[in-house]
């Protein structure tokens, strides 16, 4: 600051929110409003370590924002985004997180979209019937990843609410993460 580095300040200062999020073990459940923050420093971050920009484009219904979901629900999405579709082909690229309601239904999707390299579709049915197995599993590197989101959102919504992935090679990747209407309401810090 007193060096007048103003992007370094600003770095550190989204660095310092990132930790602030991630450390506070004892909440379980954010607004989607504070995950949407959450990514967007994060993209910030991503952005400054490459030579490439990564564009975050958000669509965000008003009466969703305050919606209660897992905490790191979305972020894992967005990091599997960057490494799976957009480091390997190192160029600028978009990453749109958006909600989309079923009319008259009860519930609400959170998705991710890149516009990467996309998935096979026999590795895309190895990811469905990874994530349809039930069973309790923790990541053997610590990382939060599919499964987790999918065993979280089962305790969290219950079991009918499952992950679902649409890909195509060439076009990229949408997850979508449906959770229940009942939940747009004030966050509750105990859960």
């Amino acid at each position: 600051v007193i060096a007048g580095e103003s992007d370094v300040e600003e770095s550190i200062n989204v660095l310092g929110k990132l930790m602030h999020y991630c450390l506070r073990w004892r909440v379980h459940t954010v607004t989607l409003e504070e995950e949407v923050e959450y990514i967007r420093s994060y993209v910030y971050l991503l952005n400054i370590r490459n030579d490439y920009v990564i564009s975050l484009e958000t669509e965000i219904k008003d009466e969703c924002k305050k919606i209660v979901i897992p905490k790191m629900s979305l972020q894992p999405l967005v990091e599997n985004a960057f490494y799976y579709a957009i480091e390997p082909l190192g160029k600028d690229a978009v990453i749109k997180v958006y909600t989309e309601c079923d009319e008259g239904a009860d519930r609400i999707w959170l998705c991710v979209q890149d516009f990467g390299k996309g998935i096979s579709q026999e590795k895309q049915k190895e990811l469905e019937a990874y994530l349809a197995d039930d069973n309790y599993e923790r990541d053997s590197t610590g990382s939060i990843g599919l499964k987790n989101i999918q065993q979280r959102l089962t305790m969290f919504c219950g079991k009918d609410y499952r992950l679902v992935i649409k890909s195509a090679e060439g076009q990229g990747t949408l997850i979508k993460i449906p959770v229940p209407k009942q939940f747009i309401s004030i966050k509750n810090e105990d859960k």
